[in-house]
């Protein structure tokens, strides 16, 4: 079974062209929001971790709907 990496994360996200949803960057390591940093199986168990969260909870584990305040719990 598949839990993770079904579909590769996007290239760029680009916070400020357009309104993006919390489930679009929710799930995706910190290593992709930084710009030396490998993905690798680090990241995988990352999505996985949120993924169960998220599974046992019925939400994501940030206590915020800001996209921004995200990326820095998620930093």
């Amino acid at each position: 079974v598949v839990l993770v990496d079904l579909f590769p994360p996007p290239n760029d996200v680009d916070l400020m062209l357009r309104s993006i949803s919390i489930f679009y960057i929710g799930f995706l390591a910190p290593e992709f929001f930084t710009a030396n940093e490998q993905i690798g199986k680090e990241s995988d168990l990352w999505s996985l971790g949120v993924l169960l969260v998220f599974m046992l909870t019925k939400s994501l584990p940030w206590k915020s709907n800001n996209i921004f305040t995200i990326l820095q719990q998620i930093n």
